[in-house]
C-alpha cells in the first residue's frame, strides 16, 4: 500500500505542476486564456483533493497500524481510489497531449506526437500559437471527464469522514 500512496501522491504533484503550466500558458494566449485558466482550476482543485485523500489513506493505516486494527479505508476503497487516480493520470497525459498537438502545425501530424507516460509541456510549445477551433472540443470533452474525477474524489473524501464519524474516530485529521 505505500508504493500506492507514492504513486497517488506523485500523479497528484503531476497534476499541481501541470495545472501551474497551463495557467501560465494561458496568461501569454489572449484566445485561450479562459479555457486554459478553467482547465488549470480543475486540475488543480482535482490534485489537491487527490493529496487530501491520500493524507487521509495514509493517517488512516498509521492509526490502524497503532490502536485497534479499524481502518476507515477498507483495501477495497483503497483499490478503488488508486483507480481513479490512475484515471487522473491519463487524463493530465492526455492534456498534454491534446495541449502540445494543439500547438503542432496541422502538417506535422501525429509524427509530432512522442510521448512518454505523463509527458510535459516544454517551453517550445508554450510558444506557439493553439489552434483554438480544433482543441476547443477536445478540452471540453476533458473538462466533463475530469469533474467527474473531481466528484468521485470528493466523494471519498466525505464517505471518509462519515465513516470516522461512525466509527467515533478523532476527527483530527482528514
Amino acid at each position: 500500500m505505500a508504493e500506492a500512496s507514492r504513486v497517488a501522491s506523485s500523479i497528484a504533484a503531476y497534476g499541481l505542476q501541470l495545472a501551474t503550466t497551463l495557467q501560465v500558458y494561458a496568461e501569454g494566449l489572449a484566445e485561450a486564456k479562459e479555457k486554459l485558466s478553467d482547465l488549470a482550476l480543475d486540475i488543480s482543485t482535482t490534485a489537491g483533493a487527490l493529496i487530501q485523500l491520500q493524507d487521509a489513506i495514509n493517517a488512516d493505516q498509521a492509526r490502524s497500524a497503532s490502536h485497534n486494527g479499524t481502518k476507515v479505508f477498507k483495501d477495497e476503497g483503497v483499490k478503488e481510489i488508486e483507480n481513479v487516480a490512475a484515471q487522473c493520470a491519463k487524463i493530465y497525459a492526455t492534456i498534454v497531449i491534446v495541449v502540445i498537438k494543439a500547438g503542432t502545425p496541422k502538417s506535422m501530424g501525429k509524427t509530432a506526437a512522442s510521448f512518454g507516460e505523463m509527458p510535459v509541456l516544454k517551453a517550445s510549445t508554450m510558444l506557439r500559437t493553439l489552434r483554438m477551433p480544433w482543441l476547443e472540443p477536445r478540452i471540453k470533452r476533458i473538462e466533463e471527464q475530469l469533474r467527474w474525477l473531481k466528484m468521485k474524489v470528493l466523494l471519498n473524501l466525505q464517505l471518509a469522514g462519515l465513516a470516522k464519524v461512525q466509527l467515533g474516530l478523532a476527527m483530527d485529521s482528514p
